[in-house]
């Protein structure tokens, strides 16, 4: 039985934590800068295409539970990142809490995901990912993005993979 208060929704996943992975989004209209996600069981680490304000790693880490959406499919949210599925994350404790969010409104979607990679290519310096808009559209170069991802990661890694410090709650009651 449906809980009534998700009918509209439909969530296929396996528990609270986000499976760790490594993408790339893309705007649909490839007009701006790819944005990096490496996603952890407690949080993510997101680098955006946008080249506004100071830099900064710490800017990137957000404790956020993340899910996945399609446009074909409105109201599902899987737990595991494809190519063609668009991330939703927002700070919450369930997947069942970040439907909510969504359903109200807030939290963030990002572009396209547009290419998958591993750890082992983000930890290669020669390594550039083929879908990567960087400079040319308005966006970071990928020397830089995958840099401030691997400070963000080490900044994490020596708190203990603890992303809760950087807590944003978005509350929609």
């Amino acid at each position: 039985m449906k809980d009534k208060q998700c009918i509209n929704y439909s969530y296929l996943f396996s528990g609270p934590l986000n499976k760790p992975v490594i993408f790339i989004t893309n705007d649909p209209d490839c007009e701006r800068g790819s944005s990096l996600y490496l996603v952890h069981e407690n949080g993510t680490i997101r680098c955006s295409g946008s080249n506004s304000g100071e830099r900064k790693a710490t800017t990137f880490i957000r404790p956020y539970l993340i899910g996945y959406v399609t446009t074909k499919k409105k109201n599902m949210l899987f737990d595991e990142a494809s190519v063609g599925l668009f991330p939703f994350e927002a700070c919450a404790t369930s997947y069942y809490e970040l439907l909510q969010i969504k359903k109200c409104g807030y939290g963030h979607e990002g572009n396209t995901i547009t290419e998958i990679i591993s750890f082992n290519h983000l930890m290669t310096p020669y390594f550039t990912p083929l879908s990567w808009q960087g400079s040319d559209k308005g966006g970071t170069d990928w020397d830089i993005a995958r840099q401030e991802i691997l400070d963000a990661w080490k900044y994490v890694s020596l708190k203990n993979y603890d992303f809760k410090s950087e807590d944003h709650r978005i509350d929609c009651s």
